[in-house]
């Protein structure tokens, strides 16, 4: 697979590390922030991280969460969210509105 790479006309940034992680116990608003149950390190699989068979194995809905802030150079411009591996079912979000999905 090919990954984007940085050039004079793209910049790329990671959003790798420490997002916040809730299951979904009934279909509902998370996309409107949800309280943490725990957080993960990303890229990883919480069903690999987590020792409590509650995580481990659970084949329900799960929701991500973090915030993160646009560089000045890059407000206005069009920005691209790529995604590494998801699994089954995405849907994104981004300050409450849904961008996209598979």
């Amino acid at each position: 697979m090919l990954y984007p790479q940085l050039t004079p006309t793209r910049c790329v940034v990671s959003l790798n590390g420490m997002w916040e992680l809730a299951r979904e116990h009934e279909p509902g608003n998370h996309h409107k922030g949800f309280k943490a149950e725990k957080h993960v390190a990303v890229p990883a699989s919480y069903n690999d991280l987590y020792a409590e068979e509650g995580f481990r194995m659970w084949k329900d809905g799960m929701w991500y969460q973090r915030t993160f802030a646009v560089p000045k150079t890059l407000q206005g411009e069009r920005l691209v969210l790529r995604f590494g591996a998801v699994a089954y079912r995405a849907r994104v979000f981004v300050n409450g509105r849904e961008v996209g999905g598979h």
